[in-house]
């Protein structure tokens, strides 16, 4: 996801303002909440499709083994919430720049520190109480809860209020537009 997600993302409103055709799109009778939630429709639809296809494996091995099959559910439903998080923020990034490999280096930095928070890379350098601190906001901390067939309401609030607060600036910085 650390690359796939960013190049899906990258061109989906950086590409749009550089050739102007985001303001034809937004003379159209559409908000720009309705703009933003139909591009991150779209890419949820595309990542969700993917993860679809690599749902056989684990279901034919769960009917070969002992996998449980409503953990492979969890787990899959927290890829999707993991992956809708990273699409908004990549979008986020998008709609921050007109171009769009800055948008992409953006995204990547951006998840990449997302994921390493909880590591432990980040726990020999920095004090314990930081990295404690740290892991609340780690989404691979919350993606382990679903991984272990847990559906947690926090790790649902993480992702869900992470992903619409992304969103929601990806709206405002398409609002302040000249």
């Amino acid at each position: 996801f650390l690359i796939y997600i960013p190049a899906l993302s990258m061109r989906i409103v950086a590409e749009e303002k550089r050739t102007n055709t985001l303001e034809v799109l937004l003379t159209l009778p559409l908000s720009e909440t309705q703009v933003i939630l139909a591009k991150f429709l779209a890419l949820v639809t595309i990542v969700g499709v993917s993860l679809t296809l690599t749902l056989g494996l684990p279901v034919s091995l769960s009917f070969l083994s002992g996998l449980y099959l409503p953990e492979i559910v969890a787990g899959y439903f927290g890829s999707l919430l993991l992956t809708s998080f990273y699409i908004s923020l990549s979008m986020f990034f998008s709609s921050q720049t007109k171009n769009q490999v800055v948008a992409f280096l953006l995204s990547i930095l951006a998840l990449f520190l997302f994921t390493v928070i909880s590591t432990d890379v980040t726990a020999s350098i920095l004090p314990r109480s930081i990295q404690d601190f740290l892991v609340i906001f780690s989404p691979m901390n919350h993606l382990l809860n679903f991984i272990k067939g847990v559906i947690e309401v926090r790790s649902l609030f993480y992702f869900i209020s992470g992903t619409l607060v992304f969103l929601f600036l990806a709206v405002i910085d398409l609002e302040k537009r000249e």
